[in-house]
């Protein structure tokens, strides 16, 4: 951004005057750019997720390292440069933004109604957005984990790990009793039954096996012991053998809380709600409290948790961008077309999720923080330039063209030097790795195509009024 000032300011032949004024001209304006930039990041602090915390923790401090990074080097270096010649450049680039904002000006009407319809559009397949957190569609289908995974899920009921926890409610109960465990065994069975869960581990299949090694090893004796002093018994000598420390795993020393594993299909989200929506009817029959947890089922609700943090934190970014702009600009009017410009290309993107079928995972919800930041950048980087040339002009039409010319060729190459490295990740045969390097282009799409063609057609369309009332 300042050396792309640096070249456009027409100065004095001394170049460091031209330098110093590109610095007095741009310096506010990066500044703005980067603190919104890292409150983009810094947003997802407001996350559940410990590890989303610290990414925008560290990725905003790194935006701020390289602002002032960058200005002590081009201080130190880039005054002993020699004078940059842009005459070339602007016969490139002057002929061919005047048509292009010639085009906007003359099929204003289509524009207006062309984004509103990809506006309503992508607000309908955002509905059509699903979560999904299926390690099964990480890979491709003729990958060696994918049949690996699939033989599982056909040979060793399934390959999603479930553990469940249950705890007493009331203080005087205790699953040490024989009451209490042949309740969890109607659970048990109610899992197998109606929920498929498979390879089940409890202490009542423990305790069960006891019952049938101290009869003989009969098949029909796997089951309770008919008395309590007997499970009592059964439980002391089990912590006598090996299979004490199984015991412990599973029950918890006071008796309070039993664990059960097992493993199940890895279901789609209607099903795993479905799933879900089981456990929780028929465990509010029971007297005692049943919560699904372990790793899976975490990884599993850290969709949910970044959609539960990322409207709330998108709305304290964009209140502080609103601040920072108005501090900066000292122009009210334009905070509604900054923060639209912003909102659209997010917008786009999240209906371009629902209607290519991308899941919402944590790793697509925090690509929205890149759409966010890159297109802040683009606004202040166009704004700035509108305000500098709106204050030199005495046209409107003259200072947005002047600011399309001046501002197309920085963003136009930053946009491809972006892209020609997000599209590497095309060829990644991971399904999660690919669909970011998707999602991430599009992005750049969206926010470099929302910045040339709708931000000055909204300027000079809609706050006509106010520009001329404040310059003019």
């Amino acid at each position: 951004h300042l050396i792309s000032i640096n070249t456009e300011l027409e100065t004095p032949r001394n170049h460091n005057n031209r330098f110093y004024n590109s610095l007095s001209t741009g310096e506010k304006a990066v500044l703005i750019s980067s603190i919104t930039s890292a409150i983009g990041f810094l947003a997802l602090i407001f996350s559940d997720i410990q590890a989303l915390q610290t990414f925008g923790l560290f990725t905003a401090l790194g935006i701020m390292i390289v602002f002032v990074t960058s200005l002590l080097f081009l201080k130190r270096f880039l005054p002993g440069f020699q004078n940059v010649r842009t005459e070339l450049s602007h016969r490139t680039w002057y002929p061919f933004y005047t048509r292009f904002y010639n085009f906007l000006v003359k099929h204003s009407v289509k524009i207006i109604v062309s984004s509103f319809f990809i506006l309503i559009v992508s607000i309908f397949f955002i509905t059509k957005i699903k979560i999904n957190g299926s390690h099964l569609n990480e890979f491709p289908t003729k990958h060696p984990i994918t049949s690996a995974l699939l033989f599982f899920e056909k040979e060793f009921g399934g390959s999603y790990p479930i553990e469940i926890v249950l705890t007493n409610t009331k203080k005087n109960e205790s699953f040490y009793e024989l009451s209490q465990l042949q309740k969890v065994d109607t659970f048990i069975q109610f899992l197998e039954d109606s929920c498929n869960l498979q390879l089940i581990l409890s202490p009542v299949s423990l305790i069960k096996a006891t019952n049938k090694a101290y009869n003989g090893g009969n098949p029909t004796e796997y089951e309770f012991p008919k008395e309590q002093s007997q499970l009592n018994g059964y439980l002391q000598n089990i912590m006598q053998t090996e299979y004490a420390e199984d015991l412990r795993r599973y029950l918890t020393e006071d008796g309070q809380q039993l664990r059960i594993s097992g493993t199940r299909a890895d279901l789609q989200l209607i099903e795993k709600q479905t799933f879900d929506k089981k456990i929780t009817g028929f465990s509010n029959q029971m007297s005692f409290k049943v919560q699904q947890t372990g790793a899976a089922y975490t990884m599993e609700l850290i969709p949910y948790s970044l959609i539960e943090t990322m409207l709330p934190s998108l709305v304290i970014a964009l209140f502080i961008l609103s601040i920072l702009m108005w501090t900066y600009f000292n122009m009210a009017w334009l905070i509604p077309i900054a923060l639209f410009i912003i909102l659209f290309p997010m917008i786009l993107l999240a209906g371009f999720m629902g209607l290519t079928g991308i899941y919402l995972k944590a790793d697509t919800a925090i690509l929205f923080s890149f759409a966010f930041v890159l297109s802040v950048d683009y606004t202040i980087h166009f704004l700035n330039r509108f305000k500098t040339e709106n204050s030199k002009s005495k046209h409107l039409d003259d200072a947005l063209r002047a600011t399309g010319v001046l501002i197309a060729k920085p963003l136009t190459i930053k946009s491809l030097i972006l892209l020609s490295g997000f599209l590497s990740l095309l060829i990644s045969d991971f399904k999660g790795i690919y669909t970011m390097g998707i999602m991430i282009s599009m992005s750049i799409v969206f926010v470099w195509i929302c910045h040339l063609t709708l931000l000055p057609f909204i300027i000079r369309k809609y706050f006509n009024k106010f520009i001329d009332n404040q310059y003019h």
